[in-house]
């Protein structure tokens, strides 16, 4: 559960870096650019699920796939909110940062559900679990991606 939550603050610190950066207009994406964000992100979700049928636990490798995906998810998150965005007098900034905050608290809570779920189990059926979801979570993202590239 430690790597499973470390994992998750390093996803975390670097979708938040990039969500704000490409929200405040720091950085900025044009069309086929954003195309390609939406493959990366259904590729990252494929990948780190095949990498969970390996392995537990977090090493250095992981760590930087996590990292590199999380940026990815960010651009993702900060780009799907900013074509819809109508902040009517609030700064930028802070309606970036709540809307951050809003997507970091859903996450905790899902987080909170699959720990405690987690927790109560023991580790031979918490492994099948794991690998259960990995291949479900793989089979999904595929969807997602061939969808995204065919169409």
């Amino acid at each position: 559960l430690k790597s499973l939550l470390y994992q998750s603050l390093l996803f975390t610190a670097a979708h938040s870096i990039s969500f704000i950066v490409l929200g405040m207009g720091w950085i900025q994406l044009g069309a086929s650019s954003l195309a390609a964000v939406e493959i990366l992100i259904a590729s990252s979700i494929l990948l780190l699920a095949l990498d969970n049928l390996r392995h537990s636990t977090i090493n250095k490798q992981r760590a930087l796939l996590i990292t590199f995906f999380g940026i990815i998810h960010g651009l993702g998150f900060a780009s799907s909110i900013g074509s819809n965005l109508d902040v009517q007098g609030t700064p930028l900034f802070t309606y970036l940062l709540s809307a951050n905050i809003g997507i970091e608290l859903a996450q905790i809570c899902i987080l909170a559900v699959a720990f405690a779920m987690l927790a109560q189990m023991p580790e031979k059926r918490r492994s099948q679990t794991r690998i259960l979801g990995s291949i479900t979570i793989a089979a999904v993202a595929t969807a997602i991606l061939v969808q995204r590239c065919l169409f």
